[in-house]
């Protein structure tokens, strides 16, 4: 465990910003974009801390947060982020202001736009890089997406084979 939750900090961090903007009073459009800049670079500092503080030599995860959430059933909170992880939280978090600046003319609800730039973006990618498990939601759910997908494509075989020969 790290004495600091950086993780937790680098997930919460554009959650919180996407929340404080979408509460902000609709005529407060330079606002809404301001602190969006600013929750974005903030995400953008603790990506960077985390790179600077990342032990390339080892090939565990590294800034392992885990804690019991629901004992009874054996459901822990547990983060952690591999090489190929932070970087591309890192990533994420380097372009999501490019991406900000680019778009810094948008008129139409800016204050729902930044919110929005912020939590799905930022919050949901790098959640999705740093979270080890989760109910073993993720496995399940590719395994029965790539189920799915073989069922599917069978059927369309068979569905182009029985053409063929009509």
């Amino acid at each position: 465990m790290t004495p600091l939750p950086l993780l937790s900090f680098l997930t919460l961090t554009p959650l919180v910003g996407a929340a404080v903007i979408a509460g902000l009073d609709p005529k407060h459009r330079l606002l809404a974009r301001g602190l969006g800049l600013f929750f974005n670079l903030l995400a953008f500092g603790l990506a960077a801390t985390l790179w600077a503080n990342f032990n390339t030599a080892s090939g565990e995860p590294q800034f392992v947060e885990r804690y019991d959430w629901i004992p009874s059933v054996g459901v822990q909170y547990f983060l952690g982020i591999d090489g190929m992880g932070l970087l591309m939280v890192l990533l994420t978090s380097l372009i999501v202001p490019f991406g900000l600046l680019a778009s810094w003319r948008v008129e139409e609800n800016p204050r729902g736009f930044v919110s929005l730039l912020l939590f799905l973006p930022l919050n949901g990618l790098v959640s999705l890089y740093v979270i080890s498990a989760l109910f073993g939601l993720f496995q399940g759910v590719f395994h029965c997406r790539t189920d799915i997908s073989y069922q599917c494509n069978r059927r369309i075989d068979t569905w182009q084979h029985m053409s063929l020969h009509v």
